[in-house]
């Protein structure tokens, strides 16, 4: 019986543990541009590599959040090896682009992973980034 209540127990937090939601971090890279636009996605800035991605959905900051209205999603498949590092509209080995990518113009976007991070940022007239404040607050699901 003691046995039997012992591997109940491993079992459950072993699948507690594996659902519990993975914080992270995404945010421009450096020297980013209109033209070369690379997001960084780690545990933490200068932190381990992101072993779920997930889906990566970039969307205008006034534009739908779900559905057609993305500017670019791409998703991890099954066995998708960790990133650190995506550019814009390139779809690295193991990932695939869902939709899009749609040029990147002048104006307010938002980058969200479903594994955790979000970054809003600016882009200018001259095509040059600005990284700012997030408007919302967005935790993973767990």
């Amino acid at each position: 019986m003691m046995q039997r209540i012992f591997w109940i127990t491993a079992l459950s937090w072993l699948v507690m543990t594996s659902c519990r939601s993975q914080a992270n971090e995404l945010w421009i890279e450096p020297g980013s541009t209109a033209d070369h636009l690379v997001f960084g996605l780690r545990r933490s800035r200068g932190g381990g590599s992101v072993e779920q991605f997930g889906v990566l959905r970039v969307s205008a900051c006034d534009g739908s959040q779900i559905g057609a209205g993305a500017m670019w999603v791409l998703s991890q498949d099954e066995h998708g090896p960790a990133i650190q590092r995506v550019t814009y509209g390139e779809a690295p080995p193991g990932y695939r682009s869902e939709q899009g990518p749609r040029p990147i113009v002048p104006g307010c976007y938002q980058a969200v992973a479903t594994t955790g991070g979000l970054v809003e940022f600016n882009v200018l007239a001259d095509k040059t980034i600005e990284e700012v404040e997030p408007r919302i607050r967005w935790e993973p699901a767990g």
